[in-house]
């Protein structure tokens, strides 16, 4: 069944959000994706919370990949099988993405 390897959140508007924690190690590299146990994407939608991600850290920083739930079993989403049933979504497919954040490409781009 897989077990909660990630924590539920509310925000201070009440909305709920599951974030699953993970290493940059675990970024699946054959498809450049985050993994969420299928067990865990079920109790989400159980519990009506529509908003999944991964938080995870990168030289000391937190990074949220955050979503809506139905991206997970979208044209993009997979299954994944390592012991545990997956569902994986690749990282470019992510709503909200710390590689798109407006800091991140105002230190990306030149003014010339």
């Amino acid at each position: 069944m897989g077990a909660f390897t990630g924590v539920f959140y509310e925000t201070a508007i009440g909305t709920r959000v599951y974030l699953a924690h993970r290493t940059g190690r675990k970024i699946d590299r054959r498809t450049q994706a985050w993994l969420i146990e299928e067990s865990v994407l079920n109790k989400c939608l159980d519990m009506g919370i529509e908003a999944v991600g991964v938080i995870w850290k990168k030289n000391g920083a937190r990074r949220v990949h955050l979503t809506h739930i139905n991206d997970f079993y979208g044209e993009y989403s997979f299954f994944k099988f390592d012991g545990v049933k997956y569902r994986g979504l690749p990282l470019v497919r992510f709503r909200i993405d710390p590689a798109k954040s407006e800091d991140v490409i105002k230190r990306s781009i030149r003014i010339r």
